[in-house]
């Protein structure tokens, strides 16, 4: 099994290790994918919010250009260019709450700023005689990356699609149709027409269960006291 898995810091000595796909995960998998025979399927675990564009495609397309099988494993999310990753193996497999996600490209300056990239286009259609300079530039870069991100899902699902149903997903996955967070499950996988199914190992989901997860939920079984109908509880705080 070949895992692609990121979680949030739970230690200040982990603080500034990025939760998210990076170059140098893109090294390590196709490493992996090289070093593997291809006549030995591989199971790929994905638990990831996405990352950088170019460290996804160079997975999705080192998986799709692979002679041996590759079989996604998502017992949680894969988000973003966790999608496009999965998008690229031979089948999807999802757990019962899994989510994928859209893939519309996100433009960030420096890092505080991030603007979606069909939102920039859209905005440059709406009349606006004091638009500054920056709003243009971005529009227009914002433009050339969802191009360059239809034509990369287009290429990775034509094999199995056909070249104009491919384009056709790409479409609905790149063109900002839902917000970047919006998660798509199981079932409106199934109804956009992407090919996953519901397979998912109980070792594999039982590994899902050991990430570490720093959050402020809690959960935890308590005595029964005086006006107390519970047996357990669970704290949320903002």
């Amino acid at each position: 099994m070949v895992p692609l898995v990121h979680t949030n810091p739970t230690s200040l000595f982990n603080m500034f290790k990025l939760p998210m796909i990076t170059l140098d995960d893109s090294q390590k998998v196709m490493r992996a994918l090289k070093d593997i025979p291809e006549d030995r399927p591989i199971s790929l675990l994905l638990h990831t919010p996405g990352g950088m564009v170019i460290a996804a495609e160079q997975i999705a397309r080192a998986i799709k250009y692979r002679k041996g099988e590759v079989h996604a494993y998502i017992p949680q999310y894969a988000m973003s260019g966790g999608t496009l990753v999965a998008l690229a193996c031979d089948s999807i497999h999802m757990g019962d709450n899994a989510l994928l996600g859209p893939l519309d490209p996100q433009l960030g300056i420096g890092l505080f700023e991030m603007y979606p990239a069909a939102s920039l286009v859209k905005a440059l259609e709406t009349e606006n005689p004091n638009r500054e300079d920056k709003t243009l530039i971005l529009a227009d870069i914002a433009g050339k990356a969802l191009v360059q991100m239809k034509t990369t899902v287009t290429e990775i699902l034509e094999d199995r699609m056909g070249c104009e149903k491919a384009g056709e997903m790409a479409g609905k996955l790149c063109n900002g149709n839902w917000t970047h967070d919006y998660g798509i499950n199981l079932e409106r996988a199934l109804e956009l027409g992407l090919p996953v199914d519901r397979e998912m190992p109980e070792e594999i989901s039982k590994i899902a269960e050991t990430y570490p997860c720093a959050s402020s939920v809690s959960y935890k079984k308590h005595k029964k006291k005086d006006g107390d109908t519970g047996d357990g509880s669970i704290r949320v705080t903002l």
